[in-house]
């Protein structure tokens, strides 16, 4: 599966394995009532019309979480452990400074 900003390929996209999976109406309940369409679609509806998001921002920290430890584990050549409550690497040090890093002064990122 190959996914980038212009393009998404591999066996589920080129197979078309997901059509006809669904029906509109299941579509549109999955959607919470809006028209199937993309994420930033979606989003910008949202904003137009009101009402939540398909996937919102929890899910979307999630998912970057799932591609931040894959990339560390590829980098590092090893498992990791992820503490999902804690959402934090747990036993290796090194993995744990990739995760992230002091932020530079007059761009921190307030905590709420």
């Amino acid at each position: 599966m190959f996914v980038n900003r212009r393009k998404s390929t591999g066996n589920p996209v080129e197979e078309k394995c997901y059509e006809g999976l669904y029906t509109d109406a299941e579509c549109k309940r999955l959607y919470s009532g809006k028209p199937f369409e993309g994420h930033k679609n979606n989003f910008h509806r949202c904003i137009r019309e009101g009402g939540l998001p398909v996937s919102g921002g929890y899910r979307h920290v999630q998912t970057m979480n799932t591609c931040h430890l894959c990339a560390i584990a590829a980098r590092l050549k090893r498992v990791i452990r992820w503490d999902p409550k804690a959402e934090r690497i747990v036993g290796d040090e090194q993995a744990a400074l990739f995760f992230s890093r002091e932020q530079r002064k007059g761009f921190e990122i307030p905590r709420v």
